[in-house]
């Protein structure tokens, strides 16, 4: 049941771009989301399994701005619902 469920906590998954990478003015955005998502996902998500109702999902980035700026990392937090 939910209730005996442990409490699921929230969970941060990151993508560092390599410095080439940023050398050459980053990565596709697309790319960087989808693996800090993966991360969360697969590699530090905790949960019980089931299923999640009203999982808020906030998208952040480590931005180094010398015109023109670039994302050095990407991070996607899963923050489960009441």
């Amino acid at each position: 049941m939910a209730d005996e469920r442990r409490k699921a906590r929230p969970v941060t998954g990151r993508k560092r771009v390599a410095q080439r990478d940023v050398a050459k003015g980053g990565i596709p955005h697309h790319e960087g989301w989808n693996a800090a998502t993966e991360d969360a996902l697969k590699k530090k998500l905790k949960w019980e399994p089931g299923d999640y109702s009203d999982v808020r999902i906030e998208y952040s980035a480590k931005v180094h701005v010398e015109n023109p700026g670039t994302i050095t990392e990407y991070a996607v937090r899963l923050i489960p619902g009441p």
